[in-house]
């Protein structure tokens, strides 16, 4: 899947980035959000759910 560099969301721009193991201690996670550094990160080991 092809992801864009940057996100715009209200006045604020996010960058995004995949990355791999992306887990808290609930598990694994699709993706995190860090709103005062402005960064998405997705889970790139994620799959995408089959309906």
């Amino acid at each position: 899947m092809k992801l864009v560099e940057k996100v715009k969301i209200l006045h604020k721009t996010y960058s995004v980035e995949e990355v791999k193991n992306l887990r808290d201690e609930g598990g694994d996670l699709y993706g995190e959000i860090y709103y005062l550094l402005e960064k998405i990160y997705l889970n790139s080991d994620a799959e995408e759910e089959k309906c």
